[in-house]
C-alpha cells in the first residue's frame, strides 16, 4: 500500500477504505493535538486533514473531504469535523462487527499489528465505480492464497483464482521477473472482477497495518 508508483485514482475507493481501517483504534486511548487530549474509541482515529489528503494521495484536502463524503453516504463510516481546527475524527461503521475492541484505556501503536477486514466491502466497493490500480491490486490480495502448502506457487506469491468463461478455475502465480503490481495487473484483466473464485473467500481477510 505503500508503493507510489501504483496509482490510486479511481471511484471506488476501496484503497482509501481500508486506509482509513489500518489507522482505527483496538481500544480507547487519548491523543494529544496542540495540547489539547482527545478521547479516541475503538474503531476510531483523530487526524488532520492534512493527513488524510496525504494517506489518500489527494492533492487537495477538499478532495480528501469528499472521499469522506462518500464513504460516510455509502455508510462505511461516520465523520466529524472538529470546528476550525483542521481536525477530523472518524468512526469505522460496524467496526466491532470484525475486530476485537477492548475496554481498557491505552495508546494504540499504528506502525505494526493488524486488522481484520470483511471480504464483502471489497466486493461492494469494487462493483461502485472505477477501480484504480492500487484497488485492483487489494482486491486481488484480498482474494488470494499466500504460503498455502496444498496450493502449487504459493510459496512464491499470492496465488489468485478466476473462473472462465467455461466456469473452470485456473490459477496464476507470479512469474520470475514480475513485480507484485505488474502480476496483479495482467491477471485482474484477463477476468471480471466479479468472477473471482469464492474458493478463498473468507468472512474476513487478516491484513497488516503500516
Amino acid at each position: 500500500m505503500e508503493d507510489r508508483d501504483i496509482r490510486t485514482n479511481g471511484g471506488s475507493y476501496l484503497f482509501c477504505y481500508m486506509t482509513l481501517c489500518s489507522y482505527a483504534n483496538f481500544r480507547s486511548s487519548y491523543r494529544r493535538i496542540e495540547g489539547i487530549s482527545y478521547l479516541v474509541g475503538p474503531g476510531e482515529w483523530i487526524c488532520r486533514t492534512s493527513a488524510l489528503a496525504e494517506w489518500f494521495r489527494t492533492r487537495f484536502q477538499h478532495q480528501a473531504l469528499s472521499i469522506l463524503d462518500y464513504l460516510q453516504k455509502q455508510n462505511y463510516i461516520t465523520y466529524t469535523r472538529l470546528g476550525r481546527s483542521g481536525l477530523v475524527k472518524f468512526t469505522i461503521n460496524g467496526w466491532k462487527q470484525h475486530n476485537t475492541a477492548l475496554d481498557y484505556n491505552y495508546p494504540c501503536l499504528k506502525d505494526v499489528g493488524f486488522f481484520f477486514f470483511p471480504v464483502s466491502a471489497v466486493h461492494e466497493l469494487i462493483s461502485m465505480g472505477k477501480c484504480s490500480e492500487m484497488d485492483i491490486v487489494l482486491d486481488l490480495w484480498v482474494h488470494a492464497i499466500y504460503n498455502d502448502g496444498q496450493v502449487q506457487g504459493s510459496e512464491l506469491g499470492p496465488v489468485v483464482y478466476f473462473r472462465n468463461a467455461r466456469r473452470q478455475s485456473w490459477r496464476s502465480a507470479p512469474s520470475c521477473g514480475d513485480t507484485p503490481q505488474k502480476t496483479a495487473l495482467r491477471c485482474w484483466t484477463s477476468s471480471s472482477p466479479k468472477s473471482v473464485n469464492s474458493q478463498s473467500t473468507n468472512w474476513h481477510t487478516l491484513l497488516k497495518m503500516g
